[in-house]
């Protein structure tokens, strides 16, 4: 059916008779003068956004919704809409779909109310056309296969980079529709699936879907999905083959217990792993669980942030000296340097509040050395606050090439030495020496004969000063 012809009636319309409130008269000569770019409609929804009043019957007496449909296809200022409320009247929510779909603006979408399994068709001009639309959320739909496919075939137009589905009813086939178009379209970096209730079929198929080439995902966020052991077990081996996936969200996930955190071990250690940050708030960590990450982390090169609340995690003084051997293994110094220096963050920032015990603390002191310095420089800061002596027996084999490197490690140590605490110079010298006094303990012959063997050089290569020929050093 066709619509009214707003372009007529607008070049003499009077926004005060066609409105029912001075709010929504307000907000269209916004929009007509392109003086708004965030809009919400409901109420309650965030403080400072302009919000579009439809409820109570304010929309009785004016055709709110089809003019502000026409104004919002008119406006090139508009970036966000959110629409979180709308009448039960179809006619006006047909005419408010009619004029969103000659928008070109809008950058982000959220619609937080179903509008029915036809939402696709209705706007298929806004999401074809509109090139800007960077950001779509879809929130309390209910998603059948028909719907899920006819949305997947619309993203294949779009330039969306984020889609986020937030408590949301899915079937099966419907759900594994979604997935599959998200994670293969090479635009779409970040895929949000809260409160869906995914379960053990939703992760496998995520599972296949991230292991396969054809995935581009670069986000994913699984908070609030009733996750088990055996479904991140599932998820956790598409993962392993997975290299495009730099943040992951666990969020909320109840029934995760360190035996689930430990399958992902092959995920963490692959060496086409790329995830970056992960996010595991209001989970029972435990101690099982920081010991399952610690071993995850020993030889991952990637992760720098592992966020959780310290305060409310489970986690003892047990579980907080795993990860101190994580970051710093003073076994050895080769064991030391082989730690992990890339993790900048594990719970929350060092700065905020207070540590839950020692050992806590020893873990924060860690992440601080990292925090200002590369991984490079943090490992040589650690190595020289845990190991006061160097043990130079396991540098023998090297023989007197080793001395020159020991030098130069200890000149990079005073320029890093900022990172090293209050050690004064004295303090680096008298380690220095120390070093050097060890190998020559250690090798006295070798070192002897290297003296020798300067000595010779240095005397067969001098000239007499009265003939000028070379002496040639007589051995006794």
């Amino acid at each position: 059916m066709k619509g009214r012809d707003y372009d007529a009636l607008a070049r003499d319309v009077n926004l005060k008779k066609i409105t029912s409130s001075k709010r929504n008269k307000k907000i269209l000569r916004r929009l007509r003068d392109d003086d708004l770019d965030i809009l919400c409609i409901g109420e309650g929804h965030t403080i400072g956004y302009s919000e579009f009043i439809v409820r109570g019957g304010n929309c009785k007496g004016g055709d709110d919704l089809g003019w502000l449909g026409f104004y919002i296809g008119k406006c090139g200022m508009l970036e966000e809409l959110h629409i979180v409320d709308m009448p039960g009247d179809e006619a006006q929510i047909d005419e408010f779909l009619r004029g969103l779909n000659r928008n070109r603006s809008l950058q982000v979408l959220s619609i937080e109310i179903d509008l029915g399994d036809t939402i696709t068709e209705r706007l298929v001009d806004f999401f074809r056309h509109n090139m800007r639309l960077s950001q779509l959320y879809l929130q309390y739909f209910e998603i059948g296969y028909e719907s899920a496919h006819k949305l997947a075939l619309t993203l294949r137009e779009t330039c969306i980079k984020t889609l986020e589905f937030r408590e949301n009813e899915f079937s099966k086939e419907a759900f594994a529709e979604i997935v599959s178009a998200a994670s293969t379209q090479s635009q779409i970096e970040s895929l949000a699936i809260g409160s869906n209730n995914v379960g053990q079929f939703g992760c496998t198929t995520l599972g296949t879907l991230l292991g396969s080439r054809a995935c581009h995902l670069k986000d994913l966020d699984l908070r609030f999905n009733r996750i088990d052991d055996e479904s991140l077990r599932i998820l956790a081996a598409g993962l392993t083959n997975n290299a495009t996936l730099e943040k992951l969200s666990l969020t909320s996930n109840l029934s995760i217990t360190g035996e689930g955190l430990r399958s992902l071990t092959p995920f963490l250690q692959s060496e086409s792993c790329s995830l970056k940050v992960l996010f595991f708030y209001n989970n029972h960590i435990g101690d099982a669980g920081a010991a399952a990450f610690a071993h995850g982390l020993a030889k991952n090169k990637s992760l720098m942030q592992l966020w959780f609340d310290p305060s409310n995690c489970g986690i003892t003084s047990t579980g907080w000296q795993s990860f101190v051997t994580l970051l710093c293994d003073t076994s050895s110094v080769n064991n030391t340097y082989l730690s992990n220096h890339t993790l900048e963050l594990i719970g929350e920032s060092c700065d905020k509040g207070p540590p839950t015990d020692h050992v806590h603390d020893h873990v924060r002191s860690l992440l601080r050395m990292r925090k200002f310095a590369s991984s490079r420089e943090a490992a040589m800061s650690k190595i020289f606050q845990s190991h006061p002596d160097l043990d130079m027996e396991p540098l023998f084999v090297w023989g007197l090439r080793v001395l020159p490197l020991v030098f130069t490690w200890f000149e990079k140590v005073r320029s890093y030495r900022v990172l090293c605490g209050s050690v004064l110079e004295l303090e680096l010298r008298r380690r220095e020496l120390s070093a050097v006094y060890q190998f020559v303990r250690g090798m006295p012959l070798l070192v002897v004969e290297g003296f020798t063997k300067g000595i010779t050089s240095f005397v067969t290569q001098s000239p007499c000063r009265r003939c000028g020929r070379k002496r040639k050093f007589i051995d006794a």
